[in-house]
């Protein structure tokens, strides 16, 4: 389905583009946050992420890689940019802690952020590499599979522990992190 969607978009498609925006926007949004944005810049970022990538739709090669890795990584290295943005420009906490609960979303995300990291840390060091070099990278199992000079069937199985762990850990918070759950 992803595929198809993706190849549409490459197409010209706005109804299939609209489609992938509706269903990973908020948990790009949320994911922009994890990565150190407040929810403000987090939804510019992700909107800025969407721009460019209809702007570059014809460049783009569905065969290529997974829409949701491609979305991802983008949405990642541009928050990494507005962060070092954000920090030149002494901004990089846009709320001091005594303002925070004037923003019930800043406080949401600094507390999932939060506990995204406890239970991250959590794991074994293999599979927290494993699932960080994934979900938070992009990179495809294969990939991770010759980078850590292991089998792609260990790294299959200690990202199913992962999250399996996460699940459990964080599900209060699913609804959030289903990015984070999407399969290879």
């Amino acid at each position: 389905m992803e595929n198809e969607l993706f190849i549409k978009i490459t197409q010209g498609d706005e109804h299939a583009f609209e489609t992938v925006f509706r269903t990973h926007f908020k948990s790009m949004c949320f994911y922009a946050g994890l990565l150190g944005l407040p929810p403000e810049e987090a939804t510019e970022v992700t909107q800025l992420t969407f721009i460019r990538f209809w702007e570059r739709r014809l460049e783009l090669d569905p065969a290529g890689g997974r829409l949701d890795a491609y979305l991802y990584t983008a949405l990642r290295n541009n928050s990494l940019d507005q962060l070092r943005k954000l920090k030149r420009h002494g901004r990089a906490e846009v709320l001091p802690e005594g303002m925070a609960s004037a923003n019930p979303d800043w406080l949401a995300y600094k507390e999932l952020e939060k506990r995204f990291r406890e239970v991250l840390d959590t794991l074994p060091q293999q599979m927290k590499q494993i699932f960080t070099l994934s979900r938070l990278e992009g990179m495809k199992y294969k990939e991770i599979s010759a980078a850590m000079n292991i089998s792609v069937k260990t790294v299959e199985t200690q990202m199913t522990r992962a999250l399996k762990r996460l699940r459990t850990d964080l599900k209060d918070y699913l609804p959030f992190l289903l990015f984070l759950f999407l399969p290879e």
